[in-house]
């Protein structure tokens, strides 16, 4: 899993399946109380470890990639449970 924003964090396999796992534990993040999320969260990094996958953050100013300690990785899977889906609205074209 990429860390960062842009079309790589977006397009990358490891994110793709990221996302796909996040969207299967959402519901039970959403219905946890507050003191479970962590467990949750933790679940969605484990899943990602068992894959054989890694969170990884890239150093600035360089082409280095090294994975993050797994408070980060904790800390990426919680803030991806809790955003909501942005829906784009429809611009009305009609005049």
């Amino acid at each position: 899993v990429v860390l960062g924003r842009g079309e790589l964090a977006n397009t990358h396999e490891g994110n793709i399946s990221f996302r796909e796992e996040r969207d299967k534990l959402k519901a039970a993040y959403a219905k946890a109380e507050r003191s479970r999320r962590r467990e949750v969260a933790i679940q969605l990094r484990d899943s990602v470890h068992m894959r054989g996958g890694a969170f990884l953050k890239k150093e600035q100013g360089t082409e280095v990639w090294t994975e993050v300690a797994d408070k980060e990785a904790i800390m990426k899977c919680a803030h991806a449970l809790r955003e909501k889906r942005k829906i784009r609205k429809k611009s009305s074209a009609s005049t």
